[in-house]
């Protein structure tokens, strides 16, 4: 390793990291040597860019560091933890995810993921994704011809329908058509919208199974079973 500086990547901070770096194309690499923190391998990833090693701002906490970003002075801090906030991090580390309730393990960083980038949360054993992950996705997926719509019917907690639907976005502009269709005399029978919005929606999923889990504020969180989503939504969306 020709130098090593304890950086870290950030768009803007890479470009102005050095002169030699602003002067020349940027070449970037993943680091080929490994990270010992106290002479033991870490799992701290690093990116050589130009001969420069660089590590995320995020990997100082693994280094005993503690690093926070203050809004108020639009600047980056970075401390000593204390002996008990090592400890925290090293415990969260060896953590067992599935001990914790469902909620608690959606807001953990290290649960496992789907091959779509979803969080896997474990309910007696069995894997689930939170439901809310699902609609999340949906809703990045909306195009100008289509969009998702998670429709969940509630009739008590244990009794909830949820079903997914494709639409077609365009349709106020399908029904004016319609209706000026009908104006000039070129069609006989004037259709609804809920009938033209019937012929234009695709049904992905319906009754959909899931178990819930209700957080001490009362609210309620779904979550689909892993198999029925990766056989009967995935396909659909990815």
């Amino acid at each position: 390793m020709k130098k090593f500086i304890l950086g870290f990547i950030l768009g803007s901070l890479i470009f102005g990291a050095t002169a030699a770096l602003a002067e020349e194309a940027l070449q970037v690499k993943l680091n080929p040597f490994p990270i010992l923190i106290n002479g033991i391998k870490s799992d701290v990833e690093g990116y050589n860019i130009n001969g420069f090693t660089f590590l995320k701002l995020a990997d100082f906490k693994k280094t005993g560091l503690k690093v926070a970003f203050n809004e108020t002075e639009k600047q980056i801090e970075i401390e000593s933890m204390s002996l008990y906030e090592k400890q925290q991090a090293e415990a969260e580390k060896t953590m067992d995810i599935k001990s914790l309730n469902p909620q608690e393990q959606y807001v953990k960083k290290n649960v496992e993921k789907t091959s779509d980038g979803l969080p896997i949360v474990y309910i007696d054993g069995g894997q689930y994704i939170p439901m809310i992950s699902i609609n999340s996705k949906l809703h990045k997926l909306k195009t100008d011809d289509y969009y998702y719509h998670v429709e969940i019917l509630k009739n008590g907690t244990v009794d909830a329908t949820i079903n997914i639907y494709k639409k077609n976005a365009k349709m106020n502009e399908i029904h004016k058509a319609e209706v000026e269709k009908y104006a000039k005399g070129l069609i006989s029978e004037l259709k609804s919208y809920r009938e033209i919005e019937e012929e234009n929606t695709t049904l992905i999923a319906k009754n959909i199974p899931f178990e819930t889990y209700t957080d001490s504020e009362g609210c309620t969180h779904y979550y689909v079973p892993y198999n029925y989503y990766n056989q009967n939504i995935f396909p659909y969306i990815r």
